[in-house]
């Protein structure tokens, strides 16, 4: 559950569930929540054959107002990268360990994603196994995935992202871009 507590009196506001309404499992939150352009966003565990999700809700109502999957379902985009003869997808794992990021001249949120699995076997799940192991940079307001790197394809060593994304602005020739860092386990920097 995510709960909101009223900051003076700590009386309940709302409290909602982050069960998946198609009733697929759903891991635990894992982080922080993150709050942006009116909603509170979480991501959560799937180290236990769950698919990672993040869900974001209205932070006023509680009201759900959009979920990601990271590991996608069977003709969404990504799917070409898991196999297509077995349900490796179902159980893919892609915990949202920790808290994300936003830009608010993008209205984007950035997350990192964990790694697939089981963690130290891919022989059931060949492919790049999207969208583990990456940065998500999503819509804030839909939910919808802007762009992704991917740190790790085809994880079979628990290499995932460490840290939570960082935002900063890049100097490059001269000019100011704006960048995201993301760290690797072994210390790695994207």
């Amino acid at each position: 559950n995510l709960i909101a507590l009223r900051e003076e009196t700590g009386e309940l506001v709302w409290k909602t569930s982050l069960a998946a309404p198609s009733g697929e499992p759903t891991g635990a939150p894992s982080g922080a929540p993150l709050y942006a352009n009116g909603l509170v966003s979480i991501g959560t565990n799937a180290d236990y054959g769950y698919r990672g999700q993040i869900i974001a809700v209205d932070a006023k109502t509680g009201h759900e107002a959009w979920r990601f999957f990271v590991v996608p379902s069977p003709g969404e985009p990504g799917s070409n990268t898991w196999p297509k003869n077995n349900n490796a997808w179902k159980h893919g794992g892609g915990a949202v360990w920790l808290v994300g990021t936003f830009d608010p001249d993008l209205g984007l949120l950035f997350y990192a994603t964990g790694n697939a699995v089981p963690q130290y076997g891919g022989e059931n799940r060949p492919g790049d196994n999207l969208y583990t192991d990456c940065v998500v940079a999503l819509d804030s307001k839909t939910g919808k995935l802007r762009w992704h790197y991917q740190v790790v394809h085809h994880d079979i060593w628990e290499a995932d992202v460490a840290e939570a994304p960082v935002l900063f602005d890049a100097q490059v020739n001269g000019e100011t871009h704006k960048a995201v860092a993301a760290m690797r386990t072994d210390g790695y920097l994207f």
